[in-house]
């Protein structure tokens, strides 16, 4: 089993912490330093998950990375993992986009407004993300654990 703190409260994330003694995951989650919606991780839970040897993975919906109105969504997602990596180290940091602009175009969109919510308009763009990190200065071999090493060692650690 692979728990994901994502969509906990801070009241769960807490239990997940003092009940539990192998890495854990938030799989689309960013900083609340950053972005203050509760929705977010705090430096101390960020922290936790390192501590643990988890990853945290980049979410690109607008609305959670705190994407303003004629804001580069690739600069503030790069933000988002530059201030992870700075905080708790490259290892614990990974692409875990929640893509949900094509949700709004599939067969509920009778039930939702379809509207422009997504920082990136498919897992196709993930390379601008990945050309802005390197810009930035998160070394190459950085960028691979982001993008998907990091993951697949939590993956294959707890599940094999």
């Amino acid at each position: 089993m692979l728990i994901d703190v994502s969509h906990l409260n801070d009241e769960g994330f807490r239990d997940v912490v003092k009940f539990t003694q192998k890495p854990f995951i938030a799989s689309h989650s960013n900083s609340r330093t950053l972005h203050g919606r509760t929705r977010n991780l705090t430096d101390e839970q960020i922290k936790a998950i390192a501590d643990r040897n988890g990853v945290i993975g980049i979410n690109a919906y607008k609305s959670i990375a705190g994407v303003k109105e004629g804001e580069s969504p690739i600069s503030r997602l790069a933000d988002h993992i530059e201030y992870m990596v700075n905080l708790v180290g490259a290892k614990h940091v990974g692409y875990g986009f929640d893509l949900c602009n094509n949700f709004y175009n599939s067969e509920l969109k009778f039930k939702f407004e379809p509207h422009n919510s997504d920082s990136l308009s498919s897992h196709a763009e993930a390379v601008l993300l990945t050309e802005e990190l390197l810009r930035r200065g998160i070394s190459r071999e950085d960028c691979k654990l982001i993008i998907g090493g990091n993951f697949f060692k939590v993956f294959s650690d707890i599940l094999v």
